[in-house]
């Protein structure tokens, strides 16, 4: 069960660090706390105004290029968004901290049932771990549950022949069509060599 709101007695939560990496020490300048037993709307936009925050800017040191190096980029994070808004928005259940039934029983399967594809679904099963990392929360989406329920609707999708359309690999025809009009210079024999 979620911890009530009252019970943090005011505590700022930290953001988690990523694997690997220092934890914060604190939240950076003008940064809410994180909104946790919160309505869904604000966990909403804590994460898109305020989440966005813990990228560190660039100032040209190494320090700061050293942790903006894993940083998302800017479709992900769009993505994310996309996909923590899609969280908060559903049944009205606690978006943050999250539970793992209710991301596999209520978002994942229920999301399934009303057609999205398995890619959506892992996007937004990511964007729910994201969420919950930045707060500093433990994942749900790590958890069995949600790992064997995305197992089984892949698996259904699969069986059932919804899965993407595979391309048609290149032939030497149309290989031979796409390098034709690239030159035999040293540029254009680097250009074709990357083509190939």
């Amino acid at each position: 069960m979620p911890t009530p709101p009252d019970a943090l007695h005011g505590e700022i939560l930290r953001p988690a660090a990523p694997p690997g990496a220092a934890a914060p020490t604190a939240l950076p300048d003008g940064l809410p706390p994180v909104p946790l037993g919160r309505p869904p709307a604000a966990v909403r936009n804590w994460f898109d105004d305020d989440a966005a925050a813990l990228i560190p800017d660039h100032d040209g040191t190494l320090a700061t290029a050293r942790s903006a190096a894993g940083a998302y980029a800017g479709n992900t994070r769009r993505a994310y968004r996309a996909g923590v808004r899609a969280w908060c928005d559903r049944f009205g259940l606690p978006c943050l901290p999250g539970r793992a039934a209710d991301v596999a029983a209520a978002f994942l399967a229920a999301g399934r049932g009303r057609g999205l594809s398995v890619s959506t679904l892992t996007l937004r099963r990511a964007a729910i771990r994201y969420l919950h990392v930045a707060a500093g929360c433990p994942v749900p989406t790590a958890e069995a549950a949600v790992g064997e329920t995305m197992a089984g609707i892949t698996r259904h999708a699969a069986e059932t022949g919804d899965t993407p359309a595979r391309k048609l690999a290149a032939t030497v025809a149309i290989l031979r069509q796409i390098l034709a009009p690239i030159g035999t210079d040293l540029a254009g024999l680097r250009d074709r060599a990357l083509r190939i």
